[in-house]
């Protein structure tokens, strides 16, 4: 019932506080956290109600459980928010390295980290719940082994292609010449 008041209030005076300084990175991460903090705070309500209700006493371990597995949720949505194609993120990284990044790199390196936050934010969901994830792991790093080793011509191409746009010896237009095609 309060959500609204207490978010409304709450991020008037966040964004209030981000848009003081001369960076606009506190404001980014603002808005990327916008949705998942108005999530914690139902989830909040939810739990609090819960653990003082007199009724589920017994249960409380498996409500901390999907409390903090909800937390990690929230978390790895608001950074995802944060590693968008469009993100203020890839555009400060550009500028500040001078790396001419264009718009086929920027989807992509979204798309791992994106990958990556939600294997760790899985990863870490599953550890809550008792689940041994370093054999997971293990077995991730050995598949990727026999992955690498299987697929070898496929991966050389593919970061061939991302040196290509970073390097960019070549734009759209130019004619290009090798020994086996033109």
């Amino acid at each position: 019932v309060l959500r609204k008041l207490f978010a409304k209030y709450f991020f008037q005076l966040i964004y209030k506080l981000a848009n003081k300084p001369k960076t606009d990175i506190f404001k980014q991460i603002a808005v990327a956290f916008d949705k998942p903090a108005r999530w914690f705070f139902v989830a909040l309500g939810l739990f609090l109600a819960i653990e003082y209700s007199p009724f589920l006493d017994g249960q409380m371990d498996i409500v901390k459980k999907l409390y903090r597995s909800l937390i990690v949720a929230l978390i790895a949505w608001g950074l995802c928010n944060l590693t968008s194609a469009s993100s203020f993120l890839f555009h400060k990284v550009n500028q500040r390295f001078e790396l001419d990044m264009d718009d086929i790199l920027a989807p992509f390196l979204s798309k791992v980290l994106r990958f990556v936050i939600l294997a760790l934010s899985v990863s870490v969901i599953a550890q809550e719940f008792n689940y041994d994830v370093n054999g997971f792991v293990a077995g991730l790093g050995l598949g990727g082994l026999a992955f690498a080793l299987a697929a070898k011509d496929t991966i050389s191409n593919f970061f061939g292609g991302i040196i290509i746009i970073t390097e960019k010896p070549f734009t759209i237009g130019d004619w290009v010449e090798t020994s086996s095609v033109t």
